[in-house]
């Protein structure tokens, strides 16, 4: 009897993941990484890859207010790309890429914290981000 005792935390913490990862809260994923190399500074990053599957993540720190642009350019040899901008309060814009492409998005920082999450599924190819300080057009 003890030892069915001891399972119920153990059952209970296990029923707890379940419900969230279905939730889509907690992930389970395993990023591959084959050559892969990242630069990143308070304002930018470039990444290259031949193979990156999963996800990764670059914190970036605003000005709360401050108008922004992001510049990004992406090359995508194989598989897709998405660059999905967030802050503490959820989702600001996302791509996803599929071929080359560039483009630019303005938005005011609503927050101090931003990030951007990069995911990749089989890509291949390289991409960067800019954010430039004070040059926004914000509709």
């Amino acid at each position: 009897m003890d030892q069915y005792l001891q399972l119920i935390p153990f059952t209970i913490l296990i029923i707890i993941a379940w419900v969230l990862h279905k939730k889509g809260i907690l992930s389970f994923r395993i990023t591959t990484k084959i050559k892969y190399v990242a630069s990143y500074t308070p304002l930018s990053f470039k990444a290259s890859y031949q193979t990156f599957d999963g996800f990764e993540y670059f914190y970036f720190r605003f000005k709360k207010g401050s108008k922004l642009t992001m510049k990004y350019t992406a090359t995508v040899e194989k598989g897709t790309l998405t660059i999905e901008l967030r802050n503490r309060k959820g989702h600001v814009f996302t791509e996803v890429i599929t071929s080359d492409h560039e483009g630019e998005y303005h938005f005011t920082a609503q927050n101090l914290l931003h990030s951007i999450r990069l995911d990749g599924e089989k890509a291949g190819g390289a991409c960067s981000v800019q954010f430039i300080v004070g040059e926004c057009r914000v509709l």
